[in-house]
């Protein structure tokens, strides 16, 4: 709970409050710029994004200073031997801490805002945004039969199974359950028929049926972005892309260069556009003969 005691602490507290004037400049900026050019907030999703990340940012500070309060109003002294109630303040800060979880995903995600000039970043938020309707659909359904097995492992093998004794671990351990597996002999000794039943009833319902559909759906809406999007624009990464352009111009111009340069004698001189041979002076051959029968 003692948040800033070491160097180490109070840089952090530096990064945090850099950070703290960054999200109020961006704010501000925002402002002005909706305020100036009458722009609508909902006409740009990554603004509407940015204004819940903010929203979420300042309610992590309050919750903070909540924490703060709490564990200053204690009076807190380590070197008297007392009882403190820590209760109240352990659970501000555990509200604060996993708002700070949520900011931080947040903050990550809206990595995506910056690059979507990249081209395979673009492809994957327009796959999420066209397969966002039925995903919700299926998630909706997909829950409901999770509350379904949950309510009813509870009902059949609450007193017996332990992942199973409430309605809330039930929830929870049936999500577990898609991922990573399921005992089947716990289910066998808790009944001999029902057990067996429920596990394969699980299986195939929520692991065979909607987590296929689940990869289904994102996979046709990949599909048909892709096939939108094969004539507009290619796979690229513009870096990348504006090294190699930058290096086929410099040989482009090194070869006009090349070609514009006349081109030199085996031993001296140049030859001139007509292709009469010069000396370094410029003089032609006859030029150079005559001038020397004259000395």
């Amino acid at each position: 709970l003692i948040r800033y005691a070491t160097t180490e602490d109070y840089a952090i507290l530096g990064l945090e409050i850099a950070l703290l004037l960054l999200i109020s400049f961006d704010i501000i900026e925002k402002i002005l710029f909706y305020r100036n050019f009458e722009s609508r907030l909902r006409d740009t999703p990554w603004d509407m994004y940015d204004l819940l990340f903010h929203a979420f940012f300042f309610i992590l500070i309050i919750l903070r200073v909540v924490a703060l309060t709490k564990f200053g109003g204690m009076n807190y002294d380590p070197t008297l031997r007392m009882y403190y109630n820590f209760a109240d303040t352990i659970y501000w800060h555990d509200v604060a801490e996993g708002m700070a979880a949520w900011c931080a995903w947040l903050v990550w995600f809206r990595t995506f805002k910056f690059l979507n000039e990249l081209s395979w970043a673009r492809l994957i938020l327009q796959t999420l945004v066209k397969a966002a309707a039925p995903l919700i659909g299926l998630v909706l359904s997909g829950f409901v039969m999770l509350l379904a097995f949950a309510h009813v492992g509870l009902v059949a093998f609450g007193t017996q199974i332990y992942d199973l004794r409430t309605f809330g671990v039930a929830v929870s351990s049936c999500f577990r359950y898609i991922f990573s597996g399921m005992r089947y002999d716990e289910f066998q000794l808790a009944g001999s028929f029902l057990g067996p039943l429920y596990y394969i009833a699980f299986k195939v319902w929520m692991v065979l049926i909607m987590v296929r559909f689940f990869v289904a759906v994102i996979l046709d809406a990949y599909r048909d972005v892709m096939e939108d999007q094969r004539n507009r624009w290619n796979l690229s990464f513009p870096p990348l892309q504006a090294l190699s352009e930058d290096i086929s111009n410099w040989w482009e111009d090194r070869k006009g260069r090349r070609r514009r340069k006349p081109p030199q004698r085996a031993f001296g001189g140049i030859v001139d556009s007509s292709g009469k041979p010069q000396t370094l002076s410029g003089e032609t051959l006859d030029q150079a003969a005559s001038k020397a029968k004259k000395r």
